[in-house]
């Protein structure tokens, strides 16, 4: 049956020869066939993933390497070969440097090459693909790394201002200050640089972290959350509940499962209203297929729906506290191949939705490898 990953143009204008083109490869590649350039050109608009594309050099009106050199602009990535019943070393010259073209083929072709040609022209178009999509996650991936250290940056240096005004004025010493009435708010701000300092290693971190997977308990990773954070916040207005323990392990790789579990925490405390007396999170866990579904809500301020659908691909300012960590909750669960949503209701609360799968057991470090 043909592959229709692999979708590969034949043009000519002798029918037979695409007849007998389309009778021989049918079984292994998706065959468009043409028997003139403009026909071709409609096949590529409308079928956009062709792979290869062959061409006779000598059909009326135009020859192989003008139609490949007139397409070149609009459609770039196809692999090209030049089909000729004649031995021209100029044409050839011509075809590489005007058409970027691949091979060069006696006519009437030899089945078993025109097979090997047609096979490595698709694997230097799969790879060349492969290379493109990969340059695209690196650019991606430096964007957010920018838009990430900007946005962390000018919350540190917010509060490092904040704090040399307090200092500022602890030093001149008004009549009737007690300087002592200060030290809350710096120690505050003390905290709040070290969690965007930690936000940074751990962005950092996640990024460049070999996975070590194995069998974790979820109960444990949210303990280790509370353990974690005790030392940098004040947990004592903090109600968490497990309403649902997982009974059974999940395979997984636990620095990220601990990062997305100390990031929801943190984003919630940091998110309270200021009048709120006690933040309340509720967590629930359900196996589901092969992996898990947690469950993360809180009483928090509410999420503005507007931000909802863009709230973890860019770095917002302005319109919240702290959604640096939620980008690296969202981050950490990527790179576990699971999924997250969020559903926030004002005056109730905010509800984050998680997906976790199974991951083999064998996936170690790559160290190990």
């Amino acid at each position: 049956m043909a592959n229709r990953d692999n979708a590969i143009m034949y043009i000519d204008d002798e029918e037979p020869n695409l007849v007998a083109f389309r009778a021989i490869f049918r079984r292994e590649y998706h065959i468009h066939t043409a028997s003139d350039a403009d026909q071709a050109r409609q096949i590529l608009s409308e079928n956009p993933d062709i792979k290869v594309i062959i061409s006779d050099q000598r059909m009326q009106g135009i020859t192989g390497i003008e139609f490949f050199a007139s397409i070149l602009q609009e459609f770039p990535e196809p692999i090209r070969i030049i089909l000729t019943g004649f031995a021209d070393q100029k044409a050839m010259l011509d075809s590489i440097n005007k058409a970027r073209v691949y091979r060069f083929l006696s006519k009437p072709w030899n089945e078993h090459d025109l097979r090997q040609t047609i096979q490595s022209a698709i694997e230097i178009y799969d790879t060349r693909r492969d290379l493109k999509r990969k340059q695209h996650d690196v650019e991606v991936a430096l964007e957010h790394l920018n838009k990430f250290i900007h946005t962390a940056s000018n919350e540190m240096r917010s509060t490092l201002v904040s704090m040399h005004g307090i200092v500022r004025l602890s030093l001149s010493n008004p009549e009737g200050v007690d300087v002592h009435e200060f030290l809350p708010l710096l120690e505050r701000g003390i905290v709040e640089i070290d969690l965007q300092l930690r936000n940074i290693i751990n962005h950092y971190n996640n990024n460049r972290h070999l996975s070590n997977i194995e069998e974790i308990s979820l109960e444990e990773m949210v303990q280790q959350a509370s353990e974690t954070l005790e030392a940098l916040i004040d947990l004592s207005k903090l109600r968490m509940r497990i309403t649902n323990p997982l009974q059974t392990s999940l395979v997984s790789d636990a620095y990220k499962v601990q990062l997305v579990f100390n990031n929801l925490i943190s984003h919630a405390l940091n998110n309270m209203a200021p009048n709120q007396e006690y933040l309340d999170i509720d967590i629930d866990m359900n196996p589901e297929g092969d992996g898990a579904q947690i469950i993360f809500t809180d009483n928090s301020m509410y999420v503005d729906t507007d931000l909802s659908g863009t709230l973890f691909e860019t770095m917002i300012s302005g319109k919240g506290k702290n959604y640096v960590t939620l980008y690296l909750v969202k981050e950490a669960v990527h790179n576990l191949k699971g999924t997250i949503e969020i559903d926030s209701v004002e005056n109730a609360g905010t509800s984050y939705i998680i997906h976790l799968p199974n991951q083999r057991l064998e996936q170690r470090d790559d160290r190990t490898a």
